[in-house]
């Protein structure tokens, strides 16, 4: 990450894909779908790259050198590079870093975990209930990208149990933050999880079919029949 002073301000150029947000991404991801004429204006992806650090009107603005200007088309060549999104689905860090939420300026490591028995039902079901329908609505999970990582790792950041609205805050204030990369890894991993769990992949009978009750589904006539 390299830095430019555009107006007195410090501007963090990013030179790759892994150094974008989860935000930034999403961001870049919605205008370049919804806006394609003003995604090809350089200044404005730099802007999206920088977290808007530096409003769009006043960067158009500014007096740049064309040595500034060169450097930051220059740092923007990573665009040119496909997001190797496969690769970092099948790479799920041991961990994630989040700004800690009690002591300013410090940071707390907190483990993936790999599998969701001793998880929280809360979780369970808040993320069946709101991440795997608008996963299906939208065909990608990068908009609720930080919440399906904050309903299962808020309760382990803030040492404090499974609360729905306090997940909602953790989403915004520390999910959207994370390293694009790494949280896409863990937010797809939680979701295939999330998804066998809704399935009742591996359980016993009883647990298919408790779970086959909570997603509201009736089990057929014939599937009872076949079972006996």
């Amino acid at each position: 990450m390299n830095r430019i002073k555009i107006n007195k301000v410090s501007v963090p150029i990013p030179e790759s894909w892994e150094e974008l947000t989860v935000r930034q991404m999403s961001d870049a991801l919605q205008y370049a779908s919804e806006q394609p004429e003003r995604w090809k204006d350089v200044l404005f992806r730099l802007c999206v790259y920088t977290g808007f650090a530096i409003p769009y009107e006043e960067l158009s603005n500014s007096i740049i050198s064309d040595e500034v200007l060169n450097f930051i088309v220059h740092s923007l060549r990573f665009e040119k590079e496909p997001l190797n999104v496969g690769k970092y689905v099948q790479d799920v860090p041991n961990f994630l870093e989040f700004e800690h939420p009690v002591s300013s300026g410090n940071t707390v490591k907190i483990r993936i975990p790999k599998k969701l028995d001793e998880e929280r039902i809360g979780s369970k079901m808040m993320f069946v209930q709101e991440v795997i329908p608008k996963v299906n609505e939208l065909g990608t999970i990068v908009p609720v990208l930080p919440l399906a990582i904050a309903i299962y790792l808020q309760p382990y950041v803030e040492e404090r149990d499974f609360d729905t609205t306090r997940v909602q805050q953790f989403a915004v204030s520390h999910c959207e933050n994370l390293p694009f990369v790494k949280a896409l890894s863990v937010g797809t991993f939680f979701l295939k999880m999330s998804v066998d769990w809704k399935n009742g992949k591996g359980k016993s009978r009883n647990q298919s079919q408790a779970m086959t009750l909570m997603n509201g589904k009736r089990e057929s006539r014939t599937s009872k029949n076949s079972d006996r």
